[in-house]
């Protein structure tokens, strides 16, 4: 069988590429596997090869013709699509162009399509792009999503959004992003190191503000992990001098080799993901899966994952935190 999946990224830390590439590579054991995505890399928006291969997956870039924002991206793959002739196309992210241009491929080719949409909604956005995504939903949202055979939301929240979107209950189906095997194949190690650690990408949206100003009252180590979005890591550097916690503050950059990451989750005691919107965070469940404590801001993607309302607080409140 031969599967094209369409995503906007495919290199850099982008919890959706993430979510594609342990995908693809499990039908890579059995079927023919492409990732099709723009060829900026999502945190830095450098250029990357346009030809790869990971795992078995060919992974086709497609140059940037001209964006909206960072993740909003236009670029041309249809001629693409149609030569490598694909039994079943799997398009992720709702609202991009896209996931438009992959229906008519497919209804061209008289394939079917499967729309995961990563939990678009709820997100905060300014007030252009806020338009716009109104807009889309009521001009276009309503007729791409009836052309999708199937919606696949990682998320239970998602439902109510795509049911007013007039998607019913039975062309949904929920399955949430997996991890890597590697997590539930460690030793569990319990010891204490007064150690606080965050994971991702150092953006607005992830509030990392609320964590440093919490740590003046915290006497522990904060490890922050990931690459900045611009110049965030900066700012959040001088807020931490600032707030006089720089000396409890370690700034690590990108993680992106497994094995490390996993090291950096088992050599802290508490994982904190402050961010103002999530959809489905990967992160928590790594976290977790390692046997760590997580705490999280009340939104949502990680109420879903975490549940308990003792491991919650208020979004961009560093005093409850």
């Amino acid at each position: 069988m031969r599967i094209v999946h369409l995503c906007e990224f495919s290199s850099g830390v982008c919890g959706v590429w993430n979510a594609v590439f342990e995908t693809a590579k499990r039908q890579a054991k059995k079927h023919e596997v492409y990732v099709f995505s723009s060829d900026v890399e999502r945190g830095s928006g450098k250029k990357v090869e346009h030809r790869d291969e990971k795992e078995g997956v060919k992974i086709f870039r497609f140059p940037v013709k001209f964006s909206l924002s960072s993740n909003y991206q236009f670029w041309n793959f249809s001629n693409s699509l149609e030569g490598i002739k694909p039994d079943l196309i799997h398009a992720h992210v709702y609202r991009h162009v896209y996931t438009m241009k992959a229906v008519k491929v497919a209804k061209k080719l008289g394939v079917p399509i499967i729309l995961t949409t990563h939990a678009p909604f709820n997100r905060k956005r300014g007030f252009y792009l806020g338009a716009l995504t109104i807009g889309y939903d009521l001009l276009k949202g309503r007729s791409i999503l009836r052309r999708y055979d199937k919606i696949i939301a990682i998320t239970e929240w998602e439902r109510k959004h795509l049911h007013k979107l007039g998607v019913s209950n039975e062309k949904i189906v929920t399955i949430p992003n997996g991890i890597p095997e590697e997590f539930f194949k460690q030793k569990l190690n319990f010891k204490k190191n007064n150690t606080i650690l965050f994971l991702g990408r150092l953006a607005p949206v992830k509030r990392i503000d609320t964590l440093i100003i919490a740590m003046k009252e915290i006497d522990a180590k904060l490890k922050l992990a990931g690459p900045s979005e611009g110049d965030y890591a900066q700012q959040m550097k001088w807020l931490a001098k600032r707030a006089g916690v720089d000396d409890k503050v370690e700034f690590l950059g990108p993680v992106f080799d497994l094995k490390e990451k996993i090291k950096l989750y088992k050599d802290a005691s508490i994982f904190v993901l402050p961010s103002e919107t999530e959809g489905m965070p990967q992160v928590l469940v790594e976290a977790m899966s390692l046997g760590r404590v997580v705490l999280g801001a009340d939104n949502d993607g990680i109420r879903e994952v975490i549940g308990d309302p003792e491991f919650l607080f208020r979004v961009c409140d560093f005093t409850q935190l």
